[in-house]
């Protein structure tokens, strides 16, 4: 594959388009530069009014992800079968086999 968005106007096959940002490999390039594919607009932050939300840890080892053909998966696999499939997610990172029962 070309360099995604590179050159003008960028080679066919290196374009990031409406109808391809969210896959593989074109998401990559497409979410840091959402605001050159999409409208969108700056949302004001007043930190004044921020909620403090109450943490609290959630067990999620019971959890099972309906994967049609693969049949039920725990997060954990499901997560890492997502990576392998070239998506990322902060869950991984969290690394459900390391949360403690919930309260």
């Amino acid at each position: 594959m070309t360099n995604l968005m590179e050159g003008f106007p960028p080679a066919l096959g290196g374009q990031v388009t409406l109808a391809n940002w969210r896959n593989p490999p074109f998401s990559r390039w497409a979410f840091q530069h959402v605001r050159e594919l999409i409208p969108s607009a700056d949302i004001a932050n007043d930190p004044a009014s921020v909620w403090e939300l109450e943490a609290s840890d959630v067990d999620f080892s019971t959890l099972r992800i309906d994967a049609g053909d693969k049949g039920f998966l725990t997060l954990e696999a499901f997560s890492a079968r997502r990576v392998r499939m070239g998506w990322s997610s902060s869950i991984v990172a969290a690394r459900c086999s390391s949360t403690t029962p919930a309260q």
